[in-house]
């Protein structure tokens, strides 16, 4: 069936952007994600409070500066190895509210007990 649009699809696409919808391959694009620069070193995770809304999607890109470490959201049963100079990245959807830490548990030397930090998801 043809009309104004020319097909039954180019009319179906169109009323949903008019409605304020976009059309999309499935595959979420780079600005559907809150995404956090992290530096891991023996002193702790810089920044070490990270805040996002619940629902939202999280891109972490982390990276170890001084040796290897490790991070560990076990809230969200995230757990990755960070080897020193190699950004890490690790994506996830934060679907529950709540203060959660994270950590390394790899020994790292004295500065270890700092390498905590905590997602805040409103």
């Amino acid at each position: 069936m043809r009309g104004r649009c020319g097909s039954i699809l180019a009319c179906a696409a169109l009323a949903i952007i008019a409605a304020g919808g976009t059309l999309s391959s499935g595959k979420p694009s780079e600005s559907d994600y809150r995404e956090f620069t992290i530096t891991a070193k023996d002193s702790g995770f810089e920044p070490s409070t990270l805040t996002v809304k619940k629902g939202e999607k999280v891109r972490l890109i982390i990276t170890a500066t001084d040796c290897e470490h490790e991070f560990r959201l076990q809230a969200f049963d995230i757990l990755q190895a960070l080897k020193k100079g190699d950004p890490e990245i690790i994506e996830f959807t934060a679907s529950k509210s709540g203060t959660f830490e994270f950590k390394s548990s790899v020994y790292c030397g004295k500065g270890h007990g700092k390498m905590r930090g905590r997602l805040e998801v409103l």
